[in-house]
């Protein structure tokens, strides 16, 4: 294990507890949010045709993403200590929203028949 004096620790690495768990709960809260958008955003956004298809798809890389996380997780916290494991997923996650903001289009106040035509 790489040690935690010769890492960086993250950005705020002398934060009181406090802060941390308020971090923690505010990424939580979001994180928990977007999950949800998983369920809603390929139904409005494929035709009706292939809808349960696209849901399936959605739902099992989502699946995919979490067991890969789960096993690399431990992994990079042995490697690299909790700071830089927190900084690399904070990476992915702004990565993620980056493609989304990007790639995926707007269904806001459009019909279901008109996002499918996307």
């Amino acid at each position: 294990m790489v040690g935690t004096d010769s890492a960086p620790s993250g950005l705020f690495p002398d934060s009181p507890v406090a802060v941390i768990l308020c971090l923690f709960a505010t990424y939580a809260i979001f994180t928990g949010g977007a999950q949800v958008l998983q369920l809603v955003y390929p139904n409005e956004l494929f035709p009706t045709e292939i809808r349960g298809s696209a849901e399936g798809l959605a739902s099992s890389l989502s699946r995919i993403g979490g067991a890969v996380g789960t096993y690399l997780v431990p992994i990079a916290l042995d490697r690299w200590g909790i700071g830089p494991t927190m900084l690399g997923a904070a990476a992915v996650t702004l990565a993620g929203l980056a493609v989304s903001v990007a790639w995926a289009p707007e269904t806001r106040g459009k019909a279901l028949a008109d996002t499918a035509r996307i």
